[in-house]
């Protein structure tokens, strides 16, 4: 506090302007307390200064305000413009207890309403207990800007892409989703998959639409993993792997593998990424094509030589060997 003061950064209240009192003797601040005409908290159900508190006798004789003194933030001190989220969410049937005002307080339904439910989406109830999409909407705009990635380790039945899907919808940000969850599958039921058959394709529908709701627009990707020994890393992984391990590298929208392509390629507005998984006549072309056509290009090659030898003269194109790429960036 005193490193505080020191700098400047707090802003004590004004006695000009606000109310500031001093009590001269003890039997004046004890008449004041039991009359409630004493700083507050929680818009006045708490008094600050009470009978019972052992240093009251230090309040005599002092200025009191009856405002709070303000902590001096510079902007470029300030980090994120996000406000902090109190852990209380109150239905949007409750009253308000009253809370401090400084507490940014979410509003929301305490089930899914008709319209958003799993079940009215997928048409059975395939998920016990969903969280209500508006919790996830409010919390994610108070706790995310426009732009930002959420994350969501325990996906369950996909609430948080839909939160994501809905809010960008409402003020067309460019917020995006990473949804983490499991096959659930038993040893009665080994072909369960609440991520492919519930998450996934609540997020399909909630994008595309379904039965009198329009779709809210966007794209996504459902993934699988696999367990790879880092040592067998060269020798397991497969094209579609690769590709797929490439484009997100280079943070690009993900397309499958095509096994009848000569080259995998995909871009965006900036640059142009390639899989060269074997080097062909047909992909020595297309490689010459896609230099051409974009501003510049990264070609990863089991065989690089040949395809720097077909790219010679290309001053926008970049070849990097696989696995020695790939390799790298797995160990960090």
């Amino acid at each position: 506090m005193e490193e505080w003061i020191r700098r400047k950064k707090i802003v004590w209240p004004d006695p000009t302007t606000e109310r500031v009192v001093v009590w001269e003797t003890k039997e004046a601040l004890l008449r004041a307390i039991a009359e409630g005409d004493v700083p507050s908290a929680n818009r006045g159900r708490t008094p600050l200064l009470r009978e019972d508190l052992p240093d009251l006798d230090f309040w005599v004789g002092k200025p009191v305000s009856f405002e709070r003194p303000w902590f001096r933030r510079h902007l470029r001190d300030v980090k994120s413009a996000t406000s902090l989220v109190s852990s209380w969410i109150r239905g949007v049937t409750e009253r308000s207890d009253g809370a401090d005002e400084e507490i940014a307080e979410v509003v929301t339904q305490r089930s899914g309403t008709s319209e958003d439910s799993v079940k009215e989406i997928l048409g059975h109830q395939a998920f016990s207990f969903p969280k209500p999409p508006s919790l996830f909407r409010e919390l994610l705009r108070f706790a995310t800007d426009s732009d930002d990635i959420v994350l969501d380790f325990f996906a369950g039945s996909g609430t948080a892409a839909q939160a994501v899907l809905a809010l960008n919808a409402e003020d067309e940000g460019r917020r995006r989703f990473i949804l983490v969850s499991s096959r659930e599958a038993t040893k009665e039921n080994l072909d369960r998959n609440l991520c492919r058959d519930v998450c996934a394709e609540r997020v399909r529908r909630v994008i595309e639409g379904y039965p009198g709701v329009a779709g809210l627009g966007g794209d996504f990707a459902y993934l699988t993993s696999q367990r790879i020994a880092f040592e067998d890393l060269a020798f397991d992984l497969k094209p579609e792997q690769v590709w797929l391990a490439l484009q997100a590298l280079h943070g690009l929208p993900l397309s499958p593998f095509r096994e009848d392509g000569d080259l995998q390629v995909a871009s965006d507005e900036d640059m142009a990424v390639a899989y060269c998984d074997r080097f062909t006549e047909g992909a020595e072309r297309a490689l010459q094509s896609a230099a051409a056509e974009h501003h510049f290009l990264v070609v990863y090659a089991y065989a690089p030589r040949p395809v720097r030898d077909a790219l010679d003269g290309a001053n926008n194109a970049e070849v990097r060997a696989l696995p020695d790429f790939l390799l790298g960036r797995f160990q960090g």
